[in-house]
């Protein structure tokens, strides 16, 4: 049976999750796939709605509800993966429904939440956490039809087909300020490329910072030119789970140094595929050692592109999806 699957997101954000996941079912054998933004879907729907924003929330969340209705009816999903979203505005929660039985409803999350999620319990056929941490917190909150599913990366934008032969050896992070973040970074003495938003105001290191958000394409990009990718949880928002970094970075065939969580290695071979550390001393013995090692750096960098493009793509986890209810 050819799956017919919608996606609920939000366009245009940081992480461009809703755009990710739309790309993967395009790449879909079997599979016919659309999305539906809950923020916004073309320039005029935008506008409507920001004109409808002078009268509250309420407003925009019933043309949202009347579009989706419509998508729904004109589209016939058999899946729908809601992604990037926390919290169902009511008028969505009825829309969807209205669908319990006819078509199955997932819900994947990447980030803490509280209580209020409960509210589109009734609707959701499974739940999805990109972190065990949060399908701990999801069980004990009584959503026991919760399980892991982990972030994934898009070889459409994060790929080695440009390959860069003269990678620099400088060490890159890019990604957001957090407190944790600085305190490794400080930790470091050799100096590094530091690159995202936050980082302005951070004085006093030997390292080149760039304080401001770059584009995913940039981003890409200066993967493809580093041989060594830093990565450090943001404690604001993940528990024991791997970021984007975390694939987005390998599949670009950069050596990725990260932070040793509890979910690492549900999904790479620590010291084989991706270098784990747990202090910032760590970072800079084995970056130091693995400049020095070229034959084995250039191993890791090879097997973690082989682990990434075969078990870490988002159409892997959406086809794990489908085979959670169909089997």
């Amino acid at each position: 049976m050819k799956q017919r699957l919608l996606i609920l997101g939000k366009r245009g954000g940081i992480l461009q999750w809703y755009e990710h996941l739309l790309d993967a079912g395009s790449d879909m054998l079997n599979v016919d796939i659309d999305g539906f933004a809950l923020n916004h879907n073309n320039f005029l729907e935008r506008t409507v709605k920001k004109l409808s924003g002078s009268f509250g929330n309420s407003k925009s969340d019933k043309i949202t509800a009347l579009n989706l209705t419509k998508k729904i009816k004109l589209f016939q999903p058999t899946t729908i993966v809601i992604a990037d979203l926390f919290y169902l505005p009511e008028q969505i929660l009825n829309v969807l429904s209205n669908l319990k039985g006819r078509c199955h409803i997932a819900h994947w999350i990447g980030d803490f939440f509280d209580e209020r999620l409960k509210n589109s319990s009734q609707i959701i056929d499974q739940y999805y956490f990109s972190d065990t941490g949060l399908v701990a917190n999801a069980l004990a909150m009584g959503l026991l039809n919760s399980s892991y599913l982990p972030l994934a990366f898009n070889p459409n934008v994060f790929n080695t087909d440009q390959i860069n032969e003269l990678r620099s050896n400088e060490l890159l992070f890019i990604g957001a300020w957090s407190n944790n973040r600085e305190e490794l970074m400080r930790s470091i003495k050799l100096p590094m490329r530091i690159i995202g938003k936050g980082w302005g105001d951070m004085k006093g290191t030997p390292h080149n910072v760039f304080g401001k958000n770059i584009s995913l394409g940039e981003v890409a990009s200066l993967y493809r030119q580093h041989n060594f990718v830093l990565n450090n949880i943001n404690s604001n928002n993940i528990n024991c789970g791997l970021n984007m970094r975390c694939f987005e970075a390998p599949a670009s065939g950069a050596l990725l140094i990260t932070d040793n969580v509890p979910d690492i290695e549900l999904c790479y071979e620590p010291g084989a595929e991706v270098v784990v550390y747990g202090a910032g001393e760590d970072v800079l013995e084995f970056y130091l050692e693995l400049i020095e090692d070229v034959s084995r750096r250039e191993e890791i960098q090879c097997a973690g592109v082989n682990r990434v493009n075969q078990y870490h793509t988002y159409q892997r986890r959406l086809e794990s999806v489908f085979d959670e209810y169909t089997t």
